[in-house]
């Protein structure tokens, strides 16, 4: 399975089981920039940060960012060192290599969910 396949998933789950205040600033942050470095340059220029999560949502007043890898995907050292700056801001930040991740992530975080993926 490939990192957009899980993206996908992972993201049609979300819009599914978040509260919707949650569900409705759900949004995912590009980084990924197919035209090359120039794209990246400019991307940055305008305020883009290396190693953003994919995902990003609020609720109750907090921040929630979601990294998505393919199964075997590895998170980056600008990846840890981002997650870790938003940690320290208040943020709460975590890794999905599934479905079944994302929605291990929510429940530790304590988010009331909408539906749950069946065991």
């Amino acid at each position: 399975m490939t990192e957009e396949q899980v993206h996908l998933g992972v993201l049609t789950f979300l819009r599914m089981v978040l509260p919707s205040a949650a569900a409705a600033t759900l949004q995912h942050s590009p980084n990924e920039s197919p035209s090359g470095y120039g794209w990246r340059a400019k991307m940055q220029r305008l305020g883009t940060m290396p190693g953003w999560p994919d995902l990003e949502f609020v609720y109750n007043e907090r921040a929630y960012f979601v990294e998505v890898k393919a199964p075997k995907g590895r998170v980056s050292a600008v990846q840890l060192a981002t997650h870790r700056h938003l940690t320290h801001a208040g943020a709460r930040v975590g890794v999905a290599r599934s479905i079944d991740d994302a929605q291990a992530l929510l429940e530790a975080w304590e988010l009331p969910l909408r539906a749950k993926v069946a065991a």
